[in-house]
């Protein structure tokens, strides 16, 4: 459940949902399919009114499509039940909200509730045409700068605003990619563990010889962040599924969680040294057919 605050995002779930809804609503669907798929995703916290997120789920959902223009008249009305039926305060008493937040909270539910009762008002939504390109394929092994600290180039600063100093490389290799909802591109990566020096930069042979590598968990790339951190191939090898599926199959479970969230690879591949969980990998070729 995390923590909670009296505005109506002031808590981990709710803050999670914003993003996530944001994604689903980019599906070229209508909003009742919208509705579906994402219920469909938290079913149990949104099917199961014991549950200390249920209620938020459905006033954060409700308050997302109605403010996207989405009309859901039955969502709405639930959200509107769920607020004016002091499930929620309830719920924030037992996590021990003061009153004086509590009177907050309920100001804000009032609110919602009079925005709900509104129609909606129709909006264009700028939902994708095709699925996303996949910039990245399944076995690409790749190489990218990083400074002292293994750190790539941050895709999100405008290119040349922050001074960064190469201190040697990460290396990576895709493992397996996906298009969540048939849409949104995914990708799951393992990455050495350890730089190579800047005055060594691998090449394939080189890359397969070296070890320990670790998973990471899945991760988006857009094409302006792949260019921004300047990853490069420098060849492919032929990843053999159902060994990656034996090794991280609880990682790769987390495809459509991150998609939808839409995290960036580029925490994903600086560089670490070998971490107690990792799922052990000594060499690239173990996962080769």
């Amino acid at each position: 459940m995390g923590t909670w605050g009296p505005g109506l995002y002031d808590n981990d779930t709710a803050s999670d949902m914003r993003p996530a809804i944001a994604a689903v609503a980019r599906l070229p669907l209508s909003a009742q399919e919208v509705v579906d798929l994402f219920v469909a995703r938290h079913r149990d916290v949104a099917e199961n009114p014991a549950d200390d997120d249920h209620v938020a789920f459905w006033l954060v959902l409700a308050d997302q499509l109605h403010r996207r223009g989405l009309d859901a008249a039955e969502v709405f009305e639930r959200a509107r039940d769920l607020a004016k039926s002091g499930a929620d305060d309830r719920v924030m008493a037992s996590v021990g909200m003061s009153a004086a937040d509590r009177n907050k909270r309920e100001q804000h539910l009032r609110e919602l509730v009079d925005r709900l009762a509104e129609p909606v008002t129709p909006k264009k939504r700028k939902t994708l045409s095709a699925p996303q390109r996949l910039v990245m394929v399944q076995g690409q092994v790749g190489v990218a700068e990083v400074n002292r600290t293994g750190e790539l180039r941050n895709p999100y600063m405008r290119e040349g605003r922050v001074r960064f100093e190469p201190a040697g490389y990460t290396l990576f290799a895709v493992v397996a990619t996906e298009h969540v909802f048939g849409f949104l591109a995914a990708y799951a990566v393992v990455v050495l563990r350890g730089a190579v020096p800047l005055a060594a930069r691998p090449d394939l042979e080189t890359a397969l010889s070296l070890g320990p590598w670790g998973f990471e968990l899945p991760a988006t790339c857009s094409s302006a962040h792949a260019r921004k951190m300047r990853l490069e191939t420098i060849g492919t090898v032929p990843i053999a599924s159902d060994l990656v599926t034996a090794r991280a199959s609880p990682l790769l479970k987390e495809m459509e969680e991150f998609a939808v969230q839409d995290v960036s690879i580029a925490n994903r591949l600086r560089v670490t040294p070998p971490r107690k969980k990792d799922i052990p990998l000594s060499s690239l070729r173990e996962l080769i057919r």
